[in-house]
């Protein structure tokens, strides 16, 4: 906590804040929670019961070290830092959010003096730090196992297809007839068929072939 100039909010104050009254509509000025806001000199932020004007006139500053310092006309006051001080009417203070309409009459204004950027993120917890740093580990582990699985199943793919091709090409064989040779004496037919000479006699009556010769 320390003395310096309040902050306008564009409709209410925060709950740790002090609400130091509004000053033309829509804002409102506000102080850190743990100071009072006397209404001399475009409200500042003090220590209960004791009246800083004159100091933070002096050393203009902000009460919070991440507002922005802006000066309207000879007064001081501060802006969020995610906001944009502006005159609104060209008389009166304002900060303006994303978002806002300005009007004809409205006029930008020039930052005094920044907020500290260090102090507008906080810096990540113990247990998210060591989630992080697991969750990075993880991730690393799992792209080489990645990698790995992905080298083997080239290695394999290319070392089945070498030896496709070094396999000798199986003539075809022509399959066994089912011709046998026997190699076996023919066998005479029997004297029977064979035909008879006639005598030369005329008398002699003339002689049938067997059946087995019919045809």
């Amino acid at each position: 906590m320390s003395n310096g100039f309040a902050v306008r909010k564009n409709g209410s104050c925060l709950r740790t804040e002090v609400d130091c009254g509004e000053t033309v509509t829509p804002f409102r000025g506000c102080c850190p929670g743990g100071t009072a806001c006397p209404i001399a000199y475009n409200i500042d932020c003090c220590p209960p019961g004791k009246n800083c004007t004159e100091s933070i006139v002096a050393e203009p500053t902000c009460a919070n070290s991440t507002w922005n310092l802006y000066q309207n006309e000879g007064f001081y006051y501060c802006c969020p830092y995610d906001t944009i001080g502006f005159a609104m009417m060209g008389v009166y203070d304002g900060c303006a959010g994303v978002g806002y309409s300005f009007s004809d009459n409205d006029r930008m204004l020039k930052i005094v003096s920044s907020g500290s950027a260090s102090s507008h993120t906080s810096a990540p917890s113990s247990s998210s730090s060591g989630a992080s740093k697991g969750a990075i580990a993880g991730g690393v582990i799992g792209g080489v196992a990645g990698v790995a699985l992905i080298a083997a199943f080239l290695y394999l793919f290319m070392k089945r297809r070498s030896s496709s091709q070094h396999v000798p090409m199986q003539h075809a064989t022509m399959p066994a007839t089912g011709y046998n040779y026997v190699d076996s004496p023919l066998a005479e037919m029997d004297g029977r068929g064979h035909p008879q000479e006639l005598e030369s006699r005329t008398d002699q009556p003339v002689h049938e072939l067997p059946a087995q010769f019919s045809r």
